[in-house]
């Protein structure tokens, strides 16, 4: 994998708007990967306080004097990210919001109207929110999100946990066992370059990793999250995902389906999280390309990792106090 093109961006309002303790997580964060990939940069972006209308600025964290001294400073955007293209949509929906046009729809989105969600969210989180989609959206051609950082600061030992978080369901289709322990983004490039021709997908899959076993109840990470995660335990960061088992849920719900309010589950509901590493593979999936949810027509594979025997559940009544299932 080469990272020498990687460049990391993380949407926020402003600097101003940054916390003591989000600056301490990305300076950790900033640190570790340039001890690592020196080559890797690390920028923000967000919107102007002097501009009288929303525009768009990037800014990076500048450690000329010293880590206890780091301050933001406006920075050329880097050439991987469009802003001019987040500006665009940007200025369409300011535009359209200061003649009444509402800015988003509920086309896809059944009877669960996003204006129901989001009516009652901060202004200062809904801009950040904004950000965040024009970021995904429309500043990179190919992007991959990290959904949370964590600075595990309680013992001192300072390690950072990368989260990913997911709603979804175990494969219903099987699990294609690996022999041996372990799988890695190597092994999964190999399975795509290598198919036969007039060969099925489940077919080049049990020539290439090995019986598929019905019986094995796994969860599955696509291949570019894989090579996320080797990137990131390269650099002494743990990555974490948590899941939200979706199996008792329809297949594509909509919000009231899921929610009764903003913060509160409708019905009962199991969760669990683990951290993960090569190791925790057991094994390699496929998905079908039209219901993938992917950007490409090509084969999408899936390392997989176990799920838990028993998840308990947690519904409305206790959605505030329960705690998520770790496995070690």
């Amino acid at each position: 994998m080469d990272t020498s093109d990687i460049v990391w961006v993380k949407a926020i309002t402003h600097p101003a708007d940054q916390t003591p303790s989000e600056k301490a997580v990305d300076l950790a964060f900033m640190r570790l990967l340039q001890q690592h990939y020196p080559e890797q940069n690390f920028y923000f972006v967000g919107v102007s306080m002097q501009s009288p209308t929303a525009e768009l600025m990037t800014w990076q964290l500048d450690l000329s004097s010293g880590e206890g001294m780091a301050s933001y400073r406006k920075a050329v955007c880097p050439h991987a990210l469009n802003i001019g293209k987040m500006q665009s949509r940007l200025n369409q929906l300011v535009q359209g919001s200061c003649q009444g046009v509402s800015a988003v729809g509920d086309k896809d989105l059944g009877s669960g109207s996003i204006l129901k969600w989001l009516a009652d969210v901060p202004d200062k989180d809904l801009l950040q929110l904004l950000i965040e989609r024009l970021l995904l959206n429309h500043g990179f051609g190919l992007s991959l999100d990290i959904d949370a950082i964590e600075l595990e600061s309680a013992r001192g030992d300072g390690v950072l946990r990368v989260h990913e978080l997911k709603r979804k369901a175990p494969t219903n289709r099987g699990t294609f066992r690996v022999g041996g322990v372990g799988v890695d983004a190597a092994r999964l490039w190999s399975i795509k370059d290598n198919g036969l021709p007039g060969e099925r997908d489940e077919q080049r899959l049990a020539r290439l990793v090995g019986p598929r076993d019905v019986r094995l109840d796994s969860y599955g990470l696509d291949h570019d999250h894989v090579e996320n995660m080797e990137l990131l335990n390269a650099a002494r960061m743990q990555y974490w995902i948590t899941v939200w088992d979706s199996r008792k849920c329809g297949k594509r719900p909509d919000l009231n389906e899921l929610l009764s309010s903003v913060d509160c589950l409708r019905q009962p509901s199991s969760f669990f999280s683990r951290m993960i590493t090569n190791d925790t593979f057991n094994g390699v999936v496929y998905t079908n390309k039209k219901d993938s949810g992917g950007l490409s027509s090509k084969l999408r594979l899936q390392a997989t990792y176990p799920a838990p025997d028993r998840i308990p559940d947690k519904g409305a009544d206790d959605y505030n106090s329960f705690k998520v299932l770790f496995l070690p």
